[in-house]
């Protein structure tokens, strides 16, 4: 019996033995085959094919090929920076004005029901009556970071009449409480700060030197950015964008750490080298001049109001879209091909779904600024590209006559009411400005997407051809070279 249960026991030795010496191999065949296919795919990408790369990195999924994948995904990143799929694909989420790794965003820190509280949470851009569960005690004691001055924007009755006071504040009153609060958070992280007041706009404060290279150069910046934006929202360079100002911290490396950890009571991200305090604050350590025109427009729209404060109440996707039409034009934004995505992007879309409008999706919807974000925003940028190109100052008008100067309701129901009676009178002015109801309108936005989209398959095909012929041109010209090398080697 002892022999018998021996030589069971060799055989299951073995089987086990004869498994793990075959499986591999097995396996290895298998990935070997995948990676083959996974070469002939790659070979078949564009180099510049961001859409082509995601594509590729989906297959890599279905196919085991984890490395791959997150190879053709951020190859996706480097050549689109906004691809949002492959950014969430990659652990990285919205976060400000570009994306950052979700392990690396900072937490919000909630204050409680003082206002005094310096770096207050910041304010909740999603729709309007979010339908995420949450405690009402949670929504009475959210609030957005305030840097002085601004709208608190409580979410319960019990504050609307502290908020409407800080909303009753004069341009000079804001103005004046944006100091206070600098010079308070200077307190707390221990700097002694440098404020230089520009005479429109803007607000610096600085451990450099009001004259030193450092802030004359981001002055001139600022200006440069300033210049582009009023030029693209209609306006005149003498005119004011920002009445209470926009403010800046200009701070050294270790210096934002620390102000961001004393005063904002969170941690600064060095990897961006900015940080957002509120809509119109920011922490700069340094900040490229394409990041630094988007912060700036995405409020371009809102100063020059008739409520005491300087600040109009913008519909998002006219915010959004502005915004992103403005980083477009810029020289970064040229580079990355901004317009061009968004236009073929607009035009795939219109195609999938004929019977379907995004433009008039985006027009109906309160509050875009969470819900499919990128997408919208890329609908907004090509209407904003059709309005301007139907004249310039029509589009400066009915921004004015559409913007307005009351602040909307926090309720769901009665933003709804507000939204609607905004909604109709932006079909009047579209009527009344351009003299097109909204299905015209609608039908002439989308031949533009179209015209443009072909515009740009003419010039690409156009460079196509002249690559060739150039590259044709070097070789007959190299072949003439050979040839007569080879005649005066003959003569010799």
């Amino acid at each position: 019996m002892r022999l018998l249960s021996e030589f069971f026991k060799n055989v299951v030795t073995a089987v086990v033995l004869l498994s793990t010496a075959i499986l591999p191999s097995t396996v290895a065949l298998g990935a070997e085959g995948s990676l083959e296919e996974y070469y002939a795919k790659l070979s078949e990408v564009s180099p510049r094919d961001a859409s082509g790369f995601y594509t590729l990195a989906l297959w890599c999924q279905e196919n085991g090929l984890g490395t791959e994948e997150q190879k053709s995904l951020k190859r996706t990143i480097r050549i689109d920076p906004d691809h949002a799929e492959a950014r969430q694909a990659l652990g990285y989420a919205r976060y400000g004005l570009g994306w950052r790794l979700t392990s690396k965003i900072p937490q919000r820190i909630n204050y409680g029901d003082d206002p005094d509280d310096i770096g207050s949470e910041s304010r909740d851009t999603g729709d309007v009556g979010d339908s995420a569960p949450e405690s009402r005690a949670v929504v009475k004691k959210r609030r957005r970071v305030s840097a002085g001055g601004d709208d608190e924007s409580p979410e319960s009755e019990e504050e609307s009449g502290a908020s409407s006071e800080v909303r009753n504040l004069t341009t000079e009153q804001k103005l004046e409480k944006k100091k206070s609060w600098a010079a308070e958070a200077a307190k707390k992280a221990r700097l002694d700060l440098n404020t230089t007041e520009s005479r429109r706009d803007f607000l610096i404060h600085s451990t450099f030197a009001s004259n030193s290279n450092q802030v004359k150069d981001f002055v001139a910046r600022l200006k440069a950015a300033r210049k582009h934006i009023a030029k693209a929202i209609g306006l005149s360079s003498r005119s004011e964008i920002w009445p209470h100002k926009l403010q800046f911290f200009l701070l050294r490396g270790l210096e934002c750490a620390r102000f961001s950890e004393s005063a904002l009571e969170r941690r600064f991200s060095e990897s961006s080298g900015w940080e957002m305090i509120d809509d119109y604050s920011l922490l700069v350590r340094d900040l490229s001049d394409f990041d630094l025109t988007r912060f700036m427009s995405s409020t371009a729209l809102r100063g020059g109001g008739k409520t005491p404060g300087g600040e109009r109440w913008v519909a998002s996707w006219l915010e959004e879209g502005m915004a992103q039409f403005i980083a477009a034009g810029t020289r970064e934004g040229q580079e990355r091909g901004l317009r061009e995505q968004a236009l073929r992007m607009v035009a795939s879309r219109l195609e999938n779904s004929p019977g379907r409008s995004p433009l008039m999706d985006l027009l109906e919807t309160p509050d875009v600024r969470r819900r499919n974000l990128d997408r919208n925003r890329n609908v907004g940028m090509t209407a904003i590209d059709f309005l301007t190109q139907q004249r310039r100052r029509r589009l400066s008008k009915f921004i004015d006559e559409t913007s307005k100067g009351e602040t909307p309701p926090k309720g769901r129901r009665e933003f709804k009411d507000f939204y609607l009676d905004y909604f109709n009178k932006q079909e009047s002015l579209f009527k009344k400005i351009y003299r097109l109801a909204q299905d015209k309108l609608d039908e002439k936005w989308q031949e533009f997407i179209f015209e443009e989209v072909k515009a740009l398959d003419d010039a690409e095909r156009e460079n196509e051809e002249r690559r060739e012929n150039e590259s044709k041109r070097q070789e007959r010209r190299g072949k003439q070279d050979q040839e007569k090398r080879k005649k005066r080697g003959r003569e010799r």
